[in-house]
């Protein structure tokens, strides 16, 4: 999982091709940083996907623009849109199942 910054975040979300996962966290959430260690976990099952993280503290804006109003907060991305978003912890099941089900309704929407 990568850390970005409103610096790289053109480049590797809006001008980015394929599927990408951001991850909104901040500092002393508890949840944030065990909803990180499920997303490692099954990041190598995602070779499509490219796993994002960025700290909501520092770039609130960003993360309000996608209305991630609590941490954490997800938004997953095709060709730099977003597709889905959610807020809280997900258990590594229901994370499989979150982004399985954008990325099966995009293959039936292109099919």
């Amino acid at each position: 999982m990568i850390e970005i910054t409103h610096l790289t975040f053109d480049e590797k979300i809006t001008n980015q091709p394929g599927w990408v996962l951001l991850q909104f966290w901040a500092p002393g959430c508890g949840p944030c940083h065990l909803l990180q260690t499920e997303l490692r976990c099954i990041e190598q099952e995602y070779p499509t996907v490219a796993f994002l993280s960025m700290n909501a503290a520092d770039y609130a804006k960003i993360a309000w623009s996608f209305e991630i109003m609590a941490v954490p907060g997800m938004v997953l991305f095709y060709e730099g849109v977003p597709q889905k978003t959610t807020v809280g912890y997900m258990p590594r099941e229901r994370l499989r199942q979150w982004i399985d089900s954008a990325l099966q309704q995009h293959t039936d929407i292109s099919d």
